[in-house]
């Protein structure tokens, strides 16, 4: 089956979604599926992971944005936490992007590699896989799931 490779990441969190179901044929479809589509998705992402350069540059970004922090009572650094990021308050912006402007251009290959990789995976995402999806029929999925979550993973229902 032709599918866009930004289905298939979608199709993966529908599929880790429905982990809990119950339905031993339901989970074996759900678990081979993700076993094939997470390959596939693995090896996409492994394009971006940060080369040692970039992870430098990170590194000192993330230091000179907690450097520039707005402080809190105690002196600590106000800061919250997005997912896996860390966003800092910043107390003074204007001198934080004339320092972090710096920065970047000091890393300035580092960046733009990193900004080409990410480029190129935002252009794999539109392409298509042929992928050997199991299909199962409808009759098999179990009462309890979503609608949400059906439509997430349909492209393993046989029709």
């Amino acid at each position: 089956m032709k599918i866009k490779n930004a289905d298939l990441f979608r199709l993966q969190a529908g599929l880790r979604g429905v982990a809990d179901l119950r339905g031993v044929k339901f989970a074996y479809a759900c678990t081979k599926n993700l076993r094939r589509v997470a390959a596939l998705c693995d090896d996409m992402r492994a394009g971006l992971k940060p080369t040692p350069a970039f992870a430098a540059y990170e590194k000192a970004r993330m230091a000179l944005a907690k450097k520039h922090a707005t402080k809190d009572e105690n002196g600590e650094t106000i800061a919250e936490t997005v997912g896996a990021e860390t966003r800092y308050q910043i107390a003074f912006p204007l001198l934080f992007e004339a320092e972090l402007d710096s920065l970047t251009a000091e890393h300035a290959g580092a960046v733009a590699a990193h900004a080409d990789a990410v480029a190129e995976f935002e252009a794999l995402l539109l392409e298509s896989s042929d992928v050997d999806i199991y299909t199962i029929a409808i009759e098999l999925v179990p009462d309890d799931i979503s609608a949400g979550q059906l439509e997430m993973i349909w492209e393993m229902i046989a029709e």
